[in-house]
């Protein structure tokens, strides 16, 4: 069983974790909580881990809830394979998860920014799988904003770009960031993972392979079963544009949505027990 990142933020005696080889290669995994308890399986976002949910998590142990949380390829403490990372292949990865777990249908699904991409891309398949979706900042399209975009996709540049600018430029922001919300500890983590061998290749892969461009159709396959979904937004979210968080709403219809005033992006680390609560409750909030 490996050491987690993140283990010195959460002390958890119903903790079960380790390394489990998919197709891909191995895929970090945690469990967290009463093995009797309703599951709640949540998906990070780009260039972080299973532990930018650290905070959220006890507040659904202590209500009764399991958590099983994973590191997507490239992040984390999972594999770093060759090869796209498209979004197949983080279909794939998801996928092959829940079957290597026997994940029951009727599951709480709780996703943030490109992990809500590609929850929708396997809910749609799978819809049976959840009995309510939290979609949290969902990523409609960060290429589209993305000021570097161009550089990362240069050809016979782009390695050396995304070596040289873009992880430093990451690693500093989130120094400053997770310090700004009082999680130092989350600091550590972050640069843990992108000593790791090849952690460049999934960034600029992210960027190239299509991860981060248009995900509209995975929003609007998911449109069929919107009324088990529940989206999330900040209204001070700088990551996200509001008129993407609202065309992924025109593609959910029937789907509820809720502004949470004066949050951010990562809305499950700065305001914890607020989240947990719309997890647990979903009438907890108005819509608008």
């Amino acid at each position: 069983m490996s050491q987690m990142l993140s283990e010195h933020t959460i002390s958890n005696p119903m903790l079960r974790s380790g390394l489990i080889s998919l197709g891909e290669g191995e895929t970090y995994y945690r469990f967290d909580g009463p093995e009797s308890g309703q599951l709640v399986l949540m998906v990070h976002g780009a260039t972080v881990a299973h532990w930018e949910f650290d905070m959220l998590v006890p507040h659904l142990v202590k209500a009764g809830y399991q958590t099983l949380r994973y590191d997507l390829y490239g992040h984390g403490q999972s594999a770093r394979p060759k090869g796209p990372y498209n979004p197949k292949r983080f279909i794939t990865q998801c996928e092959e998860l829940l079957d290597a777990f026997s994940v029951p249908n009727g599951i709480v699904w709780f996703a943030h920014s490109m992990g809500a991409a590609i929850s929708a891309a396997v809910l749609s398949r799978r819809p049976q799988l959840a009995q309510h979706i939290v979609l949290s900042a969902p990523m409609l399209n960060f290429s589209k904003t993305n000021p570097v975009r161009w550089f990362m996709r240069a050809p016979g540049l782009s390695p050396l770009f995304v070596r040289s600018v873009v992880m430093p430029y990451l690693h500093r922001r989130r120094h400053r960031k997770y310090h700004a919300i009082g999680h130092p500890q989350l600091a550590t983590c972050f640069a843990e993972q992108f000593r790791r061998p090849n952690t460049w290749r999934a960034i600029l892969g992210l960027e190239r392979d299509g991860s981060l461009g248009d995900q509209s159709e995975a929003y609007r396959a998911l449109g069929a079963f919107a009324d088990k979904v529940t989206l999330l937004c900040g209204d001070a979210d700088s990551v996200i544009p509001h008129d993407d968080i609202q065309q992924v709403f025109n593609l959910l219809p029937g789907a509820r949505l809720h502004r949470l005033t004066g949050l951010k992006h990562n809305m499950a680390l700065a305001s914890a027990p607020l989240i947990a609560s719309l997890v647990l409750n979903q009438s907890s909030l108005n819509e608008f």
